[in-house]
């Protein structure tokens, strides 16, 4: 995966999709193994950055949180920015992380670990199994946001199934997405 780097973090444009590069263990042999992901940089987590260093996050909780927090860790970052956006999309989507991270109402929205369970059953062919549409996981969260706005390319994507590494093989090769380590 050669990709070009964002001199700073101060360049990503509004509404961009970060992924990490796996420190998960369980998720990445989940990956390798079960999904057959071909990469060696298995990515475990996704997360929108908004704007001005904003970025909503679900881990335990669904939060707000600054991109260069996020990045203390010694963890590999890769931004997938959506060049087809539009400005209504793209303002959408930014009212949309502000309130799913509860910065407007100041409410926290609990991790579903069902809908993380489910999503492994699911991806293992048990498709009777369902989420919850309730609370999302990461890449889930990012479908979501996408598919609310009207963006197209996502309109045929399951967020229930949908995996960090999945987000990435979707978009690697589509001709508006920007793609950069940070």
């Amino acid at each position: 995966m050669i990709f070009p780097t964002y001199p700073t973090i101060n360049t990503i444009k509004d509404v961009t999709i970060i992924l990490k590069v796996g420190t998960n263990r369980a998720t990445k042999w989940f990956e390798q193994k079960i999904n057959k992901y071909p990469y060696d940089k298995v990515f475990t987590h996704a997360f929108l950055y908004l704007t001005q260093g904003d970025c909503v996050d679900v881990g335990f909780t669904t939060s707000l949180r600054k991109l260069h927090d996020i990045m203390k860790s010694k963890a590999e970052y890769l931004s997938i920015h959506l060049d087809d956006l539009t400005k209504r999309q793209r303002s959408k989507a930014l009212s949309i992380g502000y309130n799913k991270a509860g910065a407007k109402s100041k409410k926290f929205k609990f991790y579903d670990v069902w809908g993380y369970v489910a999503f492994g059953l699911r991806r293992l062919g048990m498709k009777k199994v369902k989420g919850s549409k309730r609370y999302d996981f990461c890449s889930d969260q990012v479908v979501d946001v996408l598919k609310e706005v009207g963006y197209k390319l996502f309109d045929d994507v399951d967020s229930e199934t949908t995996s960090p590494c999945d987000l990435f093989l979707l978009l690697e090769d589509y001709p508006d997405a920007d793609i950069a380590w940070l």
